[in-house]
């Protein structure tokens, strides 16, 4: 038997012993749909951290530089599937080895992959609100009014990253891009997740909690858990 096979092996023995299980997942499962990770093998950043809320709110020009980069993002973004994780996932939930799935992702590939009653711990990229009046819109309309008003977004290019955001080459000036406002009330717009800096909403948080107590086990997939939001799970998981 493989070494492939035999870790296999071991983790169904471990669900089937375990049931049910809740799983959290984090930005790797997502790697072969084509969208990258934050950080390395051993939870280093192998990127620039992403924006916190603090200065996409407080500072104009952190705003645009925010949304030149996730303009490009999202063209790759968007077009991401569910791959073979998403769908293993899928079919542990079918097999009622589940109690239930949270995702620290943005990406809402576990949804688009049919899986039901996802927890997205940190929202998701597909939608913008604003910060004002919690008017949402759908991403892709907000993307089409952001090249109607600034067209110069067209010539821009990068790698994309596991938030939808975009790594452009070069320190550019982004002075002229012109971020559309909330229509009803003018307020600021903002992608429907939680920024760095931000509280995962605590509805969210009391769930999960919920979810843990309806299981016998915790399975994380794909992450570092360096980042509290999901790390506190595990820790409540190895405290019962």
């Amino acid at each position: 038997m493989s070494t492939v096979a035999l870790h296999a092996q071991t983790l169904a023995n471990l669900l089937l012993q375990n049931k049910p299980c809740l799983v959290l997942t984090g930005a790797g499962v997502s790697c072969d749909s084509g969208l990258g990770t934050y950080r390395d093998d051993h939870g280093e950043w192998t990127r620039q951290q992403p924006i916190t809320a603090q200065a996409f709110l407080g500072n104009l020009a952190a705003r645009q530089r925010y949304w030149a980069r996730s303009y490009v993002g999202w063209k790759d973004f968007n077009r991401a599937r569910p791959n073979a994780n998403h769908q293993l996932i899928l079919e542990l939930q079918q097999l009622g080895l589940l109690s239930g799935l949270v995702t620290q992702n943005v990406d809402g590939l576990h949804t688009q992959c049919g899986h039901p009653d996802v927890v997205d711990l940190h929202g998701t990229i597909h939608h913008v609100k604003c910060t004002e009046c919690g008017r949402t819109t759908e991403r892709s309309n907000y993307q089409q009014e952001m090249k109607m008003r600034n067209p110069q977004l067209e010539s821009l290019a990068g790698s994309s990253a596991p938030d939808g955001d975009s790594d452009l080459e070069g320190n550019k000036n982004f002075e002229w891009l012109r971020p559309p406002a909330c229509e009803d009330c003018d307020g600021i717009m903002k992608p429907d997740v939680v920024f760095f800096g931000e509280n995962v909403p605590r509805d969210k948080v009391e769930r999960v909690y919920t979810l843990l107590e309806q299981s016998q086990s915790l399975l994380v997939i794909g992450s570092s858990l360096m980042i509290f939001s999901g790390y506190r799970f595990a820790r409540r998981a190895g405290e019962s």
